[in-house]
């Protein structure tokens, strides 16, 4: 009997263990690195700028409120930093491929920015069934970041997959999501400044 209740009781940690071995994979899976400079540790970020959202206007029409969860987002995690972060428009940000740097360089010197980050989010929408029965659709996001100095010089870029990146127990919807992706591909960049702080 006792025997049996401590083969249950064992069963139960490893479940737990495995479970959260895969959860945490999963999480790196999802956040990548995709360009960090070899001069990271010279910089020290005290005040960031942030973008609006790439072809904002057109993601608010395909999920409203888009760029208010990310908004929100962004100056939440912020708000638990070492650094302060305001809002300020890149002028006909289309695409994060194609950033007018000379536009970057103008905004961090008129609000006294030590960088700046623009952000572009698209959507994957997924139709989910268990057994032919439907549960709904997801509204998975792919969030890219891109960190910049205040000479328009490209510091990190990041990305986040929701779909790889984070377990949701039901399809999530966009509220969920932007804000998992937002934080997802901010909280990468962030990790990068403070391991580039670390002395070997």
């Amino acid at each position: 009997m006792v025997k049996q209740g401590l083969l249950n009781i064992t069963k139960v940690i490893v479940g737990i263990l495995i479970f959260s071995t895969i959860f945490s994979g999963c999480a790196a899976i999802g956040t990548t690195t995709i360009y960090k400079t070899n001069t990271l540790n010279s910089y020290n970020f005290k005040k960031l700028g942030y973008s609006q959202l790439a072809r904002e206007e057109r993601l608010n029409k395909i999920r409203p409120f888009t760029s208010r969860i990310y908004q929100v987002a962004i100056e939440d995690y912020c708000s638990n930093q070492a650094l302060k972060i305001e809002k300020h428009d890149l002028p006909n940000f289309e695409k994060i491929e194609n950033v007018d740097t000379t536009e970057i360089i103008k905004i961090c010197i008129d609000n006294d920015l030590d960088g700046y980050i623009c952000t572009q989010i698209k959507y994957k929408f997924v139709d989910n069934y268990y057994d032919f029965i439907p549960l709904g659709k997801s509204e998975d996001t792919f969030v890219e970041m891109k960190l910049y100095d205040n000479h328009g010089k490209l510091i990190i870029y990041t990305k986040h997959n929701t779909s790889a990146g984070n377990s949701y127990m039901m399809p999530p919807k966009a509220e969920k999501t932007v804000r998992d992706g937002t934080v997802g591909a901010l909280k990468q960049i962030m990790k990068e400044i403070k391991r580039s702080k670390i002395v070997v």
